[in-house]
């Protein structure tokens, strides 16, 4: 059975889904960034890349401020290829931001991020693509490092407010 809360008149949230990205987290488990993509994706088709942009973004002016400008005009570029398909070949954008001089967590976040968008216009699943942004900006060593350190619940309320704000978008269409 599918619990819902009316948060708002246009806005029904799952409970069950969020409440176990919570208890996820809590846990330190890993899947907790997923539970929250399969949740978009349910709502609307490429609705978890959106969230994973805009969480890109806001943890990487959190996380690593000095970096931010780094890459801010691969994020820019990034929206921008998810509205419409690009006459560039994504999976190449992505390898060559991959190969960039001394990748780290948010290099390999940002190229995950194109990844996510070439799988959303072939059609095909990107909730792992999509979590793996979320996760390399937690930490820099992700999967294999810990995500729990001294900002992490600042991160997960983060990251949980964007999914709160993709969520309403979705209901508002």
């Amino acid at each position: 059975m599918r619990v819902v809360i009316w948060l708002e008149p246009r806005l029904v949230m799952s409970v069950d889904r969020v409440a176990e990205a919570k208890q996820q987290f809590d846990a330190h488990g890993f899947y907790w960034k997923h539970t929250l993509a399969v949740d978009l994706e349910d709502r609307q088709r490429g609705l978890a890349v959106q969230w994973a942009a805009s969480c890109a973004e806001q943890l990487m002016a959190v996380r690593y401020p000095e970096r931010l400008s780094h890459f801010a005009t691969d994020i820019a570029d990034a929206k921008l290829y998810f509205a419409r398909r690009p006459d560039c070949d994504l999976t190449e954008t992505a390898r060559e931001i991959w190969y960039r001089k001394d990748r780290d967590g948010p290099q390999t976040a940002i190229s995950k991020l194109f990844t996510a968008i070439y799988e959303y216009h072939e059609g095909t699943p990107c909730i792992h693509s999509t979590a793996a942004v979320i996760g390399n900006l937690f930490t820099d060593t992700w999967p294999d490092g810990s995500e729990w350190h001294a900002d992490s619940d600042k991160l997960f309320q983060l990251v949980m407010d964007q999914h709160y704000r993709s969520a309403k978008q979705a209901e508002s269409k």
